[in-house]
This record gives structure tokens, sequence and C-alpha cells, in this order.
């Protein structure tokens, strides 16, 4: 049962990973066909967002195979910095979704939340964290520093961010009744559902089965919304 909780969260997040590097691949051949007027932050957004998923399966497979300390170093070097990192093209989108006729708010929006970012990464190589194994795998903490500038600076403002995307696009759309504004509408709700998720995957609300169908939710609806939307206008 040990082995088979944590072989099912490594397919689960290494599929999940997977497809949403393939949505961002899609995303890519159709900007070549033609410029989509859409921020590239949703490309790559799915693009980090899909390594960061398979390098969650990989440092749990070095567990697996018996190497808790190579574990512990991919997630030092690698999950744990994308765990942050890959929230920073969301900035770049909404950077664009709020202030792309106005330059200097734009930057300095972009400027803010990046170095944040750093920030938060920053106190996690400094103050380090804490390992937990479970049947389901393993689950590293970061330290106090690192969830406060997370929490404070990043999530919470993406969070309020995501919501007030979703009010606006609904309400233009509602008005305009146009493809690209439907298809922004429909980004917010990818936004959201990964927002949501993302809760309760990091602060481990769920356990067991219940964070393997989170993890299938968080890893596979928002690229899932995202591909819809992007390949509506083909259609």
């Amino acid at each position: 049962m040990f082995f088979f909780g944590i072989y099912l969260n490594i397919l689960v997040v290494f599929l999940g990973g997977s497809i949403a590097l393939l949505v961002f691949s899609k995303i890519r051949r159709l900007r070549e066909i033609r410029e989509r007027s859409y921020s590239k932050g949703l490309d790559y957004f799915l693009l980090t967002f899909g390594i960061l998923w398979i390098s969650v399966a990989i440092r749990n497979l070095f567990f697996v195979l018996r190497y808790p300390e190579w574990d512990r170093w991919f997630w030092a070097w690698v999950t744990g910095p994308l765990t942050y990192f890959h929230i920073l093209p969301l900035f770049f989108f909404f950077g664009w979704a709020f202030f792309k006729d106005r330059r200097g708010l734009n930057l300095a929006f972009k400027g803010f939340f990046s170095l944040a970012i750093i920030l938060a990464v920053a106190f996690l190589f400094l103050f380090g964290f804490e390992t937990v194994a479970t049947e389901w795998g393993t689950k590293h903490d970061a330290n106090p520093y690192t969830d406060a500038v997370f929490t404070f600076a990043v999530y919470l403002p993406i969070l309020i961010l995501v919501i007030c995307f979703l009010v606006q696009r609904f309400m233009i759309w509602g008005k305009t009744h146009a493809l690209f504004d439907r298809q922004m509408f429909g980004f917010a709700i990818g936004f959201l559902v990964y927002a949501l998720i993302a809760v309760l995957d990091g602060l481990a609300l769920v356990v067991g089965y219940g964070l393997i169908l989170v993890r299938i939710a968080g890893t596979l609806l928002p690229s899932l919304i995202f591909y819809y939307y992007v390949t509506e206008e083909m259609k």
C-alpha cells in the first residue's frame, strides 16, 4: 500500500505536467500561424506549471528508489524554487490585462511581484524547509518567512487579481459577446480553478485518495480549460 500510493501520486502529477506542456506547445504553434492578442504570460505559465509537476514526479521517484537525500536536494534546487517562480508569468499576464496601456504602472506591477517571488525563494535558501514522508509521497514545508512572503505578497494578491479579472471579463463579454472576450472569461475560470485547488494541495487540507483527486483536478482542469478556450476559435 505504501508504494501504491506514491506510484499513483507520481503517475497523476507526471500526466498532469505533461498535459500542461502539450497545451503550451499547442498555443505556441497557434501563435506561429497567427499572432494572438492575449499575453504570452499564459503560455509561459503553462510551461512552468508543467515543469513544476513533472519535477514533483521526479523527486517522489527518487524517494521510492530509496534516495531520500536526492529528493530533498531536488526540492531544494528545482521543485521548491519552481513552486514560487511558476506563478511569475501570471503576474505578467495580469500586468497586460490591467495595465497594457500604462507602461509605467505595468513595469512597476511586474517589478514588485517579481521581487516578492525572488524574496520568497531567497528566504527558502536561507532558512530551509522541513520534510515529512507519507505513503502518498514526501511533503516539504517551507520556513515561516518564505510562507509569510508567499501568502501575503504573492498568493493573496494573485487570488484578488483572478477574481477581479473574472468579474471584469464576465461583464465585458456580457456586453460584447465577442469571441476574444469569451476567451478571456474562460482563461479567468481556469486561473480561479488553479488558485482555489492550489490551497487544498499546498495546505494539505486533504490526504490519501482525496489528495490524488485534488491533484487530478489541480493539474488537469486548468490546462484543459485553457486548451478549450485557446482552440475555441478553430471550431
